[in-house]
């Protein structure tokens, strides 16, 4: 009734199944944890003595100063390459969607990320596994798709963004989204589907488990793989580190007594008066 009153709608996409264990506690630091981007690590709980709010330091700051920043731990937004932390094709679409949309002054977006992301998506595209025109694979489609009926600022803004990243040349939302279109067709026909709220926590279980499944065949296939590793020295940052990864298997090996690469420590927590101003990306 708090909510309905409030005329605040959950749809199939607002919902996720958690598992309320019997550490209180414990239950909430795994759901903030888990968010996509930081400023959506906090938590509104009904008790007795009425609604209590629980929130990470990185929420606050974050919020206070107008950073939009993906979390390090959530699978659906983010992805290793060569063992470095860098948005996922959905993490790239929730990122950008609070810059589109001001909910945010800037993201914390570093070039090489953006360069490393295109040159995945061109390895790919000459896989044909997606066609030219698809920098974030399906969900350029999810966003034509959200973004249809959107004012003309906001879509100004949208192609605004995708011309600064290098993800279309085209000038015009239109002329994107018909472009979309097209390749949707090429892309074995993907639909959207408009779930209820049973088919949605049905949906996100499969998603999980599937991905569960997938993690212990990587597993699995690593450790019996007789690695061949190739070395490449990263430079998104000044230090410079040497990654030897497996090809066959991709598994990544750093320097002996590196545990965690710096660019990862910093992104799961950053520092922001140690980031130069060119990475963030404003609008």
């Amino acid at each position: 009734p708090f909510l309905n009153e409030r005329e605040v709608l959950f749809r199939g996409q607002d919902i996720e199944p958690v598992k309320w264990s019997k550490d209180r506690r414990a239950t909430i630091q795994k759901i903030l944890g888990t968010r996509d981007l930081t400023i959506n690590e906090v938590i509104l709980k009904p008790e007795k003595d009425g609604w209590h709010i629980c929130y990470t330091p990185r929420c606050k700051t974050d919020l206070i100063r107008g950073i939009g920043a993906l979390t390090g731990n959530n699978s659906r937004t983010i992805r290793y390459d060569r063992g470095r932390i860098i948005p996922g094709n959905y993490g790239f679409l929730r990122l950008l969607k609070f810059l589109v949309e001001k909910k945010v002054h800037k993201v914390w977006l570093p070039d090489w990320m953006v360069k490393a992301h295109l040159v995945e998506v061109e390895r790919i595209q000459k896989k044909e596994v997606i066609p030219l025109g698809m920098p974030m694979g399906n969900y350029g489609l999810l966003l034509v798709h959200q973004y249809s009926q959107a004012p003309a600022e906001i879509k100004r803004r949208w192609i605004k963004v995708l011309n600064k990243l290098g993800f279309t040349d085209l000038e015009s939302f239109e002329l994107f989204a018909q472009e979309q279109a097209l390749l949707r067709g090429m892309n074995g026909g993907f639909f959207f589907q408009d779930l209820s709220f049973s088919e949605s926590i049905d949906k996100m279980i499969e998603l999980r488990n599937d991905q569960q499944t997938r993690r212990q065949v990587r597993r699995e296939e690593r450790e019996k793989c007789n690695h061949n590793f190739e070395e490449t020295v990263c430079k998104g940052c000044r230090c410079r580190c040497n990654i030897k990864k497996c090809p066959k298997c991709d598994h990544i090996e750093l320097e002996h007594g590196v545990q965690e690469l710096p660019c990862n420590t910093f992104f799961k927590d950053p520092q922001w008066w140690q980031t130069p101003k060119e990475d963030f990306l404003f609008l």
